[in-house]
């Protein structure tokens, strides 16, 4: 499936609200919140500075697993502390496939398999691809998703670069396969001829 359980994406949910509201408290960027209520009230626009600030210092992921303000159980604190290691960026959407999108980093030359939460990239782009966005990738569980909130770009892409990112993301994936995971280093691989030719057909629509 390319996006989460509906159980899943509420739980997702559930722990990056806790997340960045302890975190507002701690920074002050979203004033006089002082209930998750209240900053659910708040655009979530506003929570992008807290997004960067918990992302980029594991400080904060450290001090919220500490207090565990909410009581998470084990299970879901292991969760928040997978947290520690993301990517932001901007990535090309090349794909739909049945398990994922097809997320070209064309910066570090890698792909990624990455799910939507309670919706799929399939679904909020309506199959179209290419697509450019700004997002930020991290894991949950034996997944890849995003931090909630992703800026998509008003670009077009004619021939030439539909080509050019085709031919980009094949080569890719027969160096590294497709990445669905941050919890081993990636490593160059051998793949099948056959593994190849399902990329190269229909990489773009």
């Amino acid at each position: 499936m390319d996006k989460l359980s509906e159980t899943d994406a509420k739980l997702f949910h559930k722990i990056m609200d806790s997340l960045l509201f302890f975190a507002n408290k701690k920074l002050n960027v979203i004033k006089n919140c002082n209930t998750l209520d209240e900053f659910h009230r708040n655009n979530v626009e506003k929570t992008i500075p807290i997004r960067k600030k918990v992302f980029s210092d594991s400080t904060l992921i450290d001090e919220y697993v500490a207090v565990n303000p909410d009581n998470l159980p084990p299970d879901e604190i292991k969760i928040v502390l997978t947290w520690k290691r993301s990517l932001e960026d901007d990535f090309y959407i090349v794909k739909y496939e049945k398990e994922y999108a097809l997320f070209l980093h064309s910066k570090e030359q890698k792909a990624y398999g990455v799910k939507g939460i309670f919706d799929s990239f399939n679904e909020k782009f309506d199959g179209y691809a290419p697509v450019m966005l700004r997002i930020r990738l991290i894991p949950f569980n034996d997944a890849l998703i995003y931090d909630g909130i992703f800026f998509p770009y008003q670009i077009s892409f004619g021939g030439g670069i539909r080509s050019s990112l085709k031919v980009e993301t094949a080569a890719v994936i027969q160096k590294y396969g497709v990445i669905t995971s941050f919890e081993s280093p990636v490593q160059e691989r051998k793949t099948s001829d056959e593994e190849m030719l399902r990329y190269k057909r229909p990489v773009l629509q």
